[in-house]
């Protein structure tokens, strides 16, 4: 079917999640998909959500997360991609 404009999103489609389990004081994680805006992703680590100010994306396509300070050793990392 053809469209005038921007095609629909992907309807009823679970959003893509990437999860880590840190090394000591590790503040490098690779993404699996690309990120247009800090504001497309929610991060939180232990279940806690982080704010963009706790995080930088950089790298081709942005899949470069970096957190500006260590995380301990055995936290978990969760990204929630919003809008794939």
């Amino acid at each position: 079917m053809a469209y005038i404009g921007k095609s629909p999103a992907k309807v009823g489609q679970r959003p893509q999640e990437d999860t880590f389990t840190a090394t000591a004081n590790q503040t490098v994680f690779t993404l699996t998909a690309d990120v247009d805006y800090e504001s497309d992703i929610f991060v939180s680590i232990n279940g806690v959500v982080q704010t963009n100010a706790a995080f930088g994306l950089s790298g081709t396509g942005s899949r470069t997360l970096t957190f500006v300070s260590g995380i301990t050793l055995g936290d978990v990392v969760r990204v929630l991609h919003l809008g794939q």
